[in-house]
C-alpha cells in the first residue's frame, strides 16, 4: 500500500524541497523537521501544506515527534566534520521512524559510495575529509539497508545541477566564475560529468511513495539518478547559450591537481571523475520510463541563479 503521510528529513535544502513539494502535489501529507520554523524556506512548504516540526537529527524525541502518524521517510543528511556525526543523525532517524511504525524509507545518497573502499578509496588517500565523507556515505547504505523497513530505495544522485548556479556555484567554482565566467577545473577534456537535478530525485522519490509505474524496479536497489552526461566544454556552452554571455573553460595543470587534491574537495572530486567517477548506465537510468531534465532546461528553469552566478544580473 503506498504511504499517505512522509516525514521528509532534510526538507528545506534543495533536494529535500523539491521532494516535499511533489509529494504534496500529489495529495500526500508530508511532515518536516527543520532547525527553524521561521526560516523562509520553511515557510514556503508550510505555505504549501506541510506541517513544520521543530527540531534537528542530534534529537531522537524531536524526530519522533515529527515521525508520528507517518508512513513512509525520505532521508537526505549533510556531510559533517566529524564525518561519524552523519552516521549518528541517520541512526536517530531510522530509529525514530522505526518506533513510529514507519515502513517505508527512501534514503538520498550518491553515486557509488558502496564501491569507495574496494574500488577507490586510494584516490582519496591523502584528502582526510573526502575520505571521511565516502565512509560515511558508505555507511549509511548499509544502515538503511539492514534497517528492516518492509520496503526500501536507496537514491543515487551524480553530479547536482545546482553546483553551476548560484548559491552553489561560489563554493564550487569560486569568484572565477562570475568575475571572470571561466570554469577552472581538474577534469580532462573528454571527462563525461553525469548531471543530476534535485527535481528528478523528486520523480524517483514520488514514483517509489506512490507505488506509480516503474517502482517495483528501485525496490530493494541502489538507482543512479542522471538525465545525461556532458564534458565540461558542453557544460560551459550551455551556460553560454541559456546565460547569454560567453562562459570559458580552463583545465589545471597536473602539478597543480596534485597539489590540491588533498585539501581541496572539489579539485579532489573532479579528478575522482575523471579518472573513475559516478559511471552512470544511462540505459539502466532510462529503463525506468521517468522523463529526467536535461542540463539546459534546468538552466532555463533557474536562469536568474544561473545569471547571479555569472555576475551577468540585470
Amino acid at each position: 500500500m503506498a504511504p499517505q503521510a512522509i516525514l521528509v528529513a532534510g526538507a528545506t535544502g534543495f533536494q529535500g524541497s523539491a521532494v516535499a513539494q511533489r509529494l504534496l502535489s500529489s495529495g500526500k501529507s508530508v511532515h518536516a523537521l527543520v532547525r527553524n520554523p521561521s526560516k523562509p524556506s520553511a515557510l514556503a512548504l508550510q505555505k504549501l501544506g506541510a506541517t513544520l516540526f521543530q527540531g534537528d537529527f542530534d534529537s531522537v524525541p524531536s524526530i519522533l515527534a515529527a515521525a508520528h502518524g507517518c508512513d513512509g521517510l525520505f532521508i537526505l543528511t549533510s556531510p559533517t566534520m566529524p564525518s561519524a556525526s552523519e552516521v549518528t543523525h541517520v541512526e536517530n532517524i531510522i530509529s525514530a521512524a522505526k518506533t513510529a511504525g514507519i515502513k517505508i524509507c527512501v534514503f538520498s545518497c550518491v553515486a557509488r559510495a558502496e564501491a569507495f573502499e574496494t574500488g577507490f578509496k586510494e584516490i582519496y588517500a591523502r584528502n582526510e575529509f573526502l575520505t571521511g565523507y565516502w565512509r560515511a556515505k558508505a555507511r549509511i547504505q548499509e544502515i538503511v539497508q539492514e534497517a528492516g523497513f518492509e520496503s526500501w530505495t536507496i537514491l543515487q544522485p551524480a553530479w547536482l545541477m545546482t553546483n553551476w548556479v548560484a548559491p552553489n556555484s561560489v563554493g564550487c567554482w569560486g569568484e572565477e566564475l562570475k568575475k571572470k565566467r571561466v570554469l577552472i577545473n581538474a577534469y580532462a577534456e573528454n571527462t563525461i560529468v553525469d548531471l543530476t537535478d534535485g527535481e528528478d530525485i523528486a520523480t524517483f522519490a514520488w514514483v517509489f511513495f506512490d507505488k506509480e509505474k516503474g517502482w517495483e524496479g528501485m525496490e530493494g536497489k541502489l538507482v543512479k539518478v542522471a538525465s545525461e552526461g556532458l564534458t565540461i566544454s558542453e557544460i560551459a556552452k550551455a551556460m553560454t547559450d541559456v546565460g547569454g554571455v560567453e562562459v570559458g573553460v580552463k583545465f589545471r595543470e597536473m602539478g597543480e591537481i596534485e597539489h590540491l587534491r588533498p585539501v581541496h574537495p572539489i579539485v579532489a572530486t573532479q579528478w575522482w571523475q575523471r579518472v573513475d567517477g559516478t559511471m552512470v548506465d544511462f540505459k539502466e537510468v532510462k529503463s525506468y520510463g521517468l522523463k529526467l531534465t536535461p542540463f539546459k532546461a534546468f538552466l532555463e528553469r533557474n536562469k536568474p541563479a544561473l545569471l547571479e552566478a555569472l555576475g551577468a544580473e540585470k
